[in-house]
């Protein structure tokens, strides 16, 4: 539960600091935190106590996948332009891959070697982090622009550095008595001045212009998020991403206590889920290529899917059966996740370039939240119907 928390709650910084470096950058940043993940999910598996292992496993593993996962989708986005929604659905389908191989995986390593071996294995697993980011090399064009708005900011800062030197100088000049004082020329050239009060008043000048300037700075990035969050249909995407993870991801606490009201055993419950990770798999292939020819009408798909499994759930509903379950089970592997793999596509498409890391820090940080949010009240529904009927409940 922590991993999860730590995983989804940090995406957003981490997408919106891979707006701030280049892509050079983070294929360094991909590949030390893929190293450092595999490090700490091997060392959980040397640890004495639990609080060791909720350290090494949850706290930093949950932190380390957010520091690579939110920039290898962003630079996914980045690689694709016309076919962005298809190579996101393979993307996505290798988690439905991955829930179910990993499974056994993961039980037949436990009954071999142990907790200790498994957790040594899956850090072992998690190396294959240093490929994805051998093989995201940067394009040329992404250089190209970083290196123009470099070029173009120390310009900026070449002139105001200038502008400030040229505005104000000092210099030694005779005052009202016979005597020598400092004499301010505004526009001058610069000159060393040998008077102290005149120094402590240069500091105090310059601490005043950088808190102005860290406050601007505040100021400037509050400003960056409120237009970020403006742009057009970027909230409706959002809301989008909540609701579609709260309708599909938490319909998994319910499946349980369905199958075991209609007479499931607990093998047919287990081959039912294995069929869903399997559709879901194939879903997301299929969704992300449809998408790819569909363009802009690539919308129709969340709308065709949600109405079939609003069919599906109020037939099994009023006449649960085993045969309906699976056949509800199928569909809702199929249609259920239709739209997820389709919100970072449609984000990356509203925002601009230098906004791609924020938009898809987004998906992860919503999907997350609606899993925790709906974890809540589905357990709150499920107690207050526990000596009710299945159907009122459904």
């Amino acid at each position: 539960m922590t991993y999860g928390a730590l995983t989804w709650s940090k995406t957003p910084v981490s997408g919106y600091a891979r707006d701030h470096y280049s892509a050079h950058t983070c294929r360094k940043v991909i590949f030390i935190a893929g190293i450092l993940l595999a490090s700490s999910i091997c060392a959980a598996g040397w640890a004495a106590s639990l609080n060791q292992v909720l350290v090494l496993y949850s706290v930093l593993g949950g932190c380390f996948v957010t520091t690579f996962d939110t920039p290898v989708l962003s630079m996914l986005g980045v690689y694709f332009k016309d076919k962005r929604a298809f190579a996101s659905g393979l993307a996505i389908s290798g988690g439905s891959l991955g829930g179910l191989v990993m499974t056994l995986v993961v039980g037949v390593t436990n009954e071999v070697y142990g907790i200790r071996g498994t957790l040594m294995i899956l850090g072992g697993m998690w190396l294959h982090i240093l490929v994805v980011a051998a093989v995201l090399i940067p394009m040329r064009d992404e250089f190209a622009l970083k290196s123009t708005v470099i070029c173009v900011v120390q310009e900026a800062k070449v002139g105001e550095e200038e502008e400030e030197k040229s505005d104000v100088s000092f210099e030694r000049g005779p005052d009202s008595n016979g005597g020598l004082c400092d004499v301010i020329h505004p526009g001058k050239p610069d000159v060393k001045s040998e008077a102290h009060s005149d120094s402590r008043s240069l500091i105090c000048k310059a601490t005043i212009t950088e808190k102005s300037t860290s406050c601007s700075r505040v100021k400037s990035s509050l400003l960056a998020c409120y237009d970020f969050l403006r742009t057009p249909h970027l909230i409706t995407v959002m809301l989008a991403a909540f609701f579609g993870g709260f309708a599909y991801h938490n319909q998994f606490f319910i499946l349980p206590r369905i199958a075991t009201e209609i007479g499931m055993s607990k093998s047919e419950m287990s081959h039912t889920i294995a069929a869903i990770s399997i559709t879901e798999f194939l879903s997301r292939i299929c969704n992300g290529y449809a998408a790819y020819k569909l363009g802009q009408r690539k919308t129709l798909i969340p709308v065709i899917s949600f109405s079939i499994c609003i069919i599906a759930g109020f037939l099994l509903a009023w006449l649960p059966s085993k045969r309906l379950f699976v056949a509800y089970a199928v569909i809702l592997g199929f249609f259920g996740g239709a739209l997820l793999p389709l919100l970072i596509p449609i984000a990356l498409e509203l925002v601009p370039n230098e906004k791609k890391g924020s938009a898809t820090g987004l998906h992860p940080l919503l999907n997350g939240a609606s899993i925790a949010v709906g974890t809540v009240i589905i357990d709150d529904v499920i107690q207050e119907t526990l000596s009710q009927q299945l159907n009122p409940m459904l």
